[in-house]
């Protein structure tokens, strides 16, 4: 289970990464900015290329070695939790928002749970 998550994790930030790399004006509208500056541009490529590469990365590394796929999940809740309570609390302060902002959202809550799902299994079961 918990391989299946890192590498879903590796994918998912690899897609983004890669979709907002290659067309960073129709991704940056579809999650609701309006335009870009040169220095909302770098910015933009850096956090939603650069910084989702690197995730991707991390994930994988996780995924491809057994000795770390238990540090992954770890990782993904201090990951996941602040990007939920953020999100949370700018969905209810800025809605109604663009529906690709509503799926991340989406996601991201999954993602979220799934890892503490995850983790509590996995602890109960080395207990067992």
């Amino acid at each position: 289970m918990s391989t299946a998550y890192l590498w879903f994790n590796a994918l998912t930030y690899a897609v983004f990464a890669l979709w907002c790399t290659l067309r960073p004006a129709s991704t940056s509208q579809a999650l609701g900015y309006l335009s870009l500056s040169p220095s909302g541009q770098s910015e933009y490529a850096t956090v939603y290329g650069g910084l989702q590469w690197g995730l991707a990365l991390l994930f994988a590394l996780f995924a491809m070695k057994p000795e770390l796929r238990r540090t992954g999940i770890l990782a993904a809740i201090p990951l996941y939790s602040p990007i939920v309570l953020y999100r949370l609390i700018s969905l209810t302060q800025n809605g109604p928002l663009e529906t690709l902002t509503y799926a991340v959202a989406a996601l991201e809550v999954t993602m979220l749970i799934a890892a503490v799902a995850i983790w509590f299994a996995t602890t109960r079961h080395e207990r067992s």
